[in-house]
């Protein structure tokens, strides 16, 4: 964030009174990239489109182009969700199961929120040494400092995994090694 202010130092309007000397800076856009500051692969804001399914309110946010990644948000409000992905585990702690290198973090401000719908989408050839049908989705355990997995449902002809979560985190996708039978 970057907040900015001017003033008239010189008191040039108090002195012309010409309105051209009582306007503000034109105004100036500045940005950055989170990712090159803390080494993502891509970040996307996004803003929540509701949806009605048997009465209630879900907002979708559907990131898949930008990040491989979809979300299914009850409760809450329309508050922009941030998404950044990560294709490297940001945490030094690991599981038995294999990192799949699909991390995403998810950042909103929306209160109330009842349960999120987090759906991860892989490639075929990004999963080549796990056995597809136990993928799982976990979740970076700030308290414990463990990555806690989540049931997860594996869609194979949609190649997603996805899992429902009470909050908005750091999850990761990993996998178990095809058995050698």
């Amino acid at each position: 964030l970057i907040k900015a202010s001017f003033s008239d130092g010189n008191n040039c309007y108090a002195t012309t009174g010409l309105s051209s000397d009582n306007n503000a800076p034109a105004g100036k856009n500045y940005s950055c990239s989170y990712c090159t500051l803390f080494n993502c692969s891509r970040s996307v804001i996004k803003e929540p489109t509701p949806e009605t399914r048997e009465n209630k309110t879900i907002y979708l946010v559907d990131a898949r182009e930008e990040v491989n990644t979809q979300l299914e948000i009850e409760g809450g409000n329309s508050n922009p969700v941030e998404i950044i992905q990560y294709i490297h585990n940001i945490k030094n702690e690991t599981t038995l199961s294999i990192a799949v290198n699909k991390y995403v973090d998810l950042e909103s401000n929306a209160t109330n929120v009842s349960s999120v719908k987090i759906i991860i989408y892989y490639q075929d050839s990004e999963i080549t040494a796990l056995d597809e049908n136990r993928l799982k989705i976990y979740y970076y355990n700030e308290t414990s400092k463990v990555w806690d997995m989540l049931p997860s449902t594996v869609n194979v002809s949609g190649n997603y995994v996805s899992a429902m979560v009470p909050h908005l985190s750091l999850y990761g996708l990993f996998g178990e090694p095809l058995s050698s039978a």
